[in-house]
Parts: C-alpha cells; sequence; structure tokens
C-alpha cells in the first residue's frame, strides 16, 4: 500500500513540478516579450528626443523641426496594444505622446479625449489620433503616408519661441526703421526734383514732368516690403507716399485704399489709378518721349496733373522768357491768315486741319539784338502736330528753338499752341550762352526742314 501510496504522491508531485515548470516558461516568455517591446519603444523615443532640430518659422510660428525621424517599427505590430490598433499612424501617435509625456512636454494626440497612449482601448481604430493644434508635444508634420515609418516630427519650444520673436521684433523694428530712411530719401528726391510744362495730346491738358530720372527704388526697398510686392506696385508705393507728404492726392488705390501699407495686393492683384488726382504718378511712354528719356532699374520719369502748379509754373516762364524776347528786341505775334502747305520728299504734301497747327510771325525791332542775327520781318514759326489721312505725321514739321545743348520742341501742343507758350519756351535763355531759333522764310517752297531753304535756324548771342 505504501509503494503504491508514494508512487501515487511520486506522479502527483511530477505533474505539478511540470505545470509549475510550464508555467514559469509562460511567465518568462511573456517578460521577455514586454522588456523587447519597452527597449524597441524607448528606442524610437530616443531617436525622436535626439534628432537634429533646428528652428524654422512657419509663418511666425517658429517650431523645433527634424527630418526623416524614425517614429515607428513593424516589428512592434506583434506587441500589444499595436497589434490591436491595425492602424500604424495611430502607433506612431502612440510612441510621439509617449515621447512627449517623457520629456515634460503636452501630448498632441488623443483618442476618446485620452492623451496617455496606455489608456488608449485595444480596439481596430479606423481613423486616426486627433491632434491638439495647441499643444506642445512631439508631432507628425511631413506629407509622408500613414504607413511610414519616416516622417518630419515638430515640437514647441517655449525659450526658443521666446527668442525668435525677440529676434522677429528686432528685425521688424530695424526692417521699418531702413524702409522709413529709404522713403524719407525717395521723397526727398521727388520733391527736389526739378519739372517741366508738356501738353498731353491724348488728354487736351498740360502736365508735368520731371526733366530728369528721379531714383525711387531699390531692391533693398522692395525687400522691406510684402512679398506680394513687385516693382511696379513697390514705384506705386513710394509715389502715393511722396503725394500725401506733398499735401496732394494720390494717384493709385487698391480696392479703393490709397495707403499703399495696407494694399492687399496678394487678393486683388489689380492697382487702380486715378485719372482726376494731382500727385505724382510713373510717366507713360508718350510722355517719356517728349524728352527722349528711357527709365533705369531704379530711376523713374515721374508726372503730374496739376493745373494749379502748371498754370503757376507756366505763367513765371512765361513772364521769363517775354522779358528775354523784349531784350533782344523781338516780337511774336498770331499770324491768322498765313496758311502754309508742308511737304516732304517721301511723305508728299501733307495737309493739316487748323486744329493741329498754329503759326506765329517774327517781328524784330529796327537796331535790335534781333534783328542784326539775321530774323526778319514776316519769318514764321510753325508749331504743327497732326497727322493726314494716311496716318503720316506733321510733328517733325515744327519749327524749333535751342537753348546751349538743349532743343525745345513744341510740337505735342500743336493747334493748342497759345503764345504764352512760346514765350515760356525762352524761359531759360537769358542765362544761355547760346540761343537759336529756327524760323520759316518763303513758305510756297513747301519741302520739308532737312532739305529746306524755307527752314532757317538763326543763331543769337549774347
Amino acid at each position: 500500500m505504501k509503494s503504491i501510496f508514494f508512487a501515487l504522491v511520486f506522479i502527483f508531485c511530477g505533474l505539478n513540478f511540470v505545470t509549475a515548470e510550464g508555467n514559469a516558461s509562460d511567465i518568462s516568455v511573456e517578460s521577455r516579450d514586454d522588456s523587447e517591446k519597452t527597449e524597441a519603444i524607448r528606442l524610437i523615443m530616443k531617436f525622436i528626443r535626439n534628432a537634429q532640430y533646428k528652428g524654422i518659422n512657419h509663418d511666425g510660428v517658429y517650431t523645433m523641426t527634424a527630418e526623416n525621424v524614425i517614429i515607428y517599427d513593424t516589428e512592434l505590430n506583434k506587441y500589444e496594444p499595436f497589434k490591436s490598433f491595425h492602424n500604424q499612424q495611430v502607433s506612431s501617435c502612440y510612441i510621439l505622446n509617449k515621447a512627449s509625456i517623457e520629456d515634460g512636454l503636452e501630448p498632441v494626440y488623443s483618442i476618446d479625449n485620452e492623451t496617455d497612449p496606455d489608456k488608449w482601448p485595444l480596439m481596430r481604430i479606423e481613423g486616426v489620433a486627433n491632434a491638439d493644434e495647441n499643444a506642445n508635444g512631439y508631432r507628425r508634420s511631413g506629407k509622408r503616408g500613414n504607413s511610414s515609418t519616416l516622417d518630419t516630427v515638430t515640437y514647441f519650444d517655449a525659450e526658443e519661441q521666446k527668442k525668435f520673436d525677440e529676434k522677429l521684433a528686432a528685425e521688424k523694428a530695424a526692417g521699418e526703421k531702413r524702409l522709413a530712411e529709404l522713403l524719407e530719401k525717395y521723397i526727398s528726391k521727388i520733391d527736389s526734383a526739378s519739372y517741366e510744362v508738356f501738353w498731353d495730346t491724348y488728354r487736351n491738358k498740360d502736365f508735368l514732368i520731371s526733366s530728369k530720372l528721379v531714383e525711387i527704388y531699390s531692391k533693398e526697398f522692395n525687400n522691406l516690403l510684402n512679398p506680394s510686392f513687385k516693382t511696379d506696385a513697390a514705384i506705386k508705393y513710394v509715389l502715393n507716399k511722396a503725394s500725401v507728404a506733398h499735401g496732394l492726392e494720390p494717384v493709385y488705390s487698391v480696392n479703393e485704399e490709397t495707403r499703399p501699407e495696407k494694399w492687399n495686393i496678394a487678393r486683388y492683384r489689380n492697382i487702380d489709378e486715378s485719372p482726376s488726382a494731382n500727385g505724382y504718378r510713373i510717366a507713360e511712354a508718350y510722355h517719356k518721349k517728349l524728352l527722349n528719356i528711357e527709365n533705369t532699374a531704379t530711376s523713374y520719369a515721374i508726372i503730374r496733373y496739376d493745373s494749379l502748379e502748371t498754370a503757376k509754373i507756366m505763367a513765371k516762364k512765361t513772364a521769363a522768357g517775354k522779358a528775354y524776347l523784349d531784350s533782344i528786341g523781338l516780337s511774336i505775334t498770331l499770324n491768322k491768315t498765313q496758311n502754309i502747305k508742308l511737304a516732304d520728299d517721301n511723305k508728299g504734301v501733307i495737309s493739316t486741319d487748323s486744329d493741329d497747327y498754329k503759326i506765329y510771325s517774327f517781328t524784330p525791332e529796327k537796331k535790335s539784338r534781333a534783328l542784326k542775327s539775321g530774323i526778319k520781318e514776316g519769318d514764321l514759326f510753325v508749331i504743327a502736330n497732326g497727322k493726314n489721312k494716311a496716318g503720316k505725321s506733321t510733328s517733325g514739321f515744327t519749327t524749333k528753338i535751342k537753348i546751349d545743348s538743349k532743343t525745345v520742341d513744341l510740337s505735342c501742343y500743336g493747334g493748342h499752341a497759345e503764345i504764352e507758350i512760346l514765350y515760356a519756351a525762352f524761359a531759360d535763355a537769358a542765362d544761355a550762352s547760346n540761343v537759336s531759333i529756327q524760323v520759316v522764310r518763303n513758305p510756297k517752297i513747301n519741302v520739308a526742314p532737312s532739305t529746306s531753304t524755307m527752314y532757317k535756324e538763326i543763331s543769337i548771342k549774347k
């Protein structure tokens, strides 16, 4: 009986030993799996936390950013909770949240408002974890697919953001100061520029144009403006600012806004131009043709339509020019009876409408400098700016005035040339070393100035 008893005890104890050994083996495997999972997670978190982050400005939000960071390992799919998620992006969010928590950052991702990834439900998650835009923890910021094990990772650093804000504020202040300095420089150049009066044949009115190009632009200035400002917009920015500074009505506007610092060019695109404003504007091609000038990369011809200012300038020039003509004993009168035909070897006879030209007669006084220089009574001055039916221009037939190296061409006035315009043409003659007047003599000859004995240039020296 004892033998049987001991045999049964031995069998029972043996079974217990096998069972215990089996349980110990299972515990050992489970413990090993947890250890391997933990080590794998810690290794990935190490990649995330020790990546080469650098601060990048994202429209004023400064984030620490690292490229191509390992954020997940597919080997983790055999462990819980990853094998239950069945969504690799959620698995990545799990690890990013773990790294955020360990670094004392606010976790970005949540499921059912839970940010602790160890409390996320073990289930198939079809969507993605919700992301808190205000959290400062690690987040995916790239454009890789959901199954990618690499991504761009960003996080917010309060100290770095503070440094960036301070640097940005300093740069902004320096930029605003430099912008103001350049603007003051350009406005000063506009203010000190010399302006001449010409007739606009398209608007039938006088306008002012800078006699020389004015520096009103630089790439540095453009770079200090909103990126939507291109060269044309930057120039109009300066001109509007100059107009306001000088008490004039700004010419340019965007969506009816004339203050260029408030222009939303990115949205509205078009910069409108007021035809009636008396402020500064960019000269068009036909304006520049009057002075035979072309804009450079930084300097531009500037015009203004200002009836009061042009009248003031013309009155001053008219008085100066009239005084000079009186000093040389030359009288000018409008010739209402003389009609001439303008002709050219290549163009043939050009008949112009009387609205397109005016003819003035010269009368030198006896013993005057004008008479001694060769001007005769009855010599004519022709101002023409018209076209015949074939479209051929008569402007080339206008007689010219030369004052030192400058040639005064009044053809733009055509039939609108009042005698005051002719007087004003001699405004600078008193201070010149050489003055010459082209006159028309014996107008029945009817040939072009370049080949004609009809056109005589009379030199009047001081």
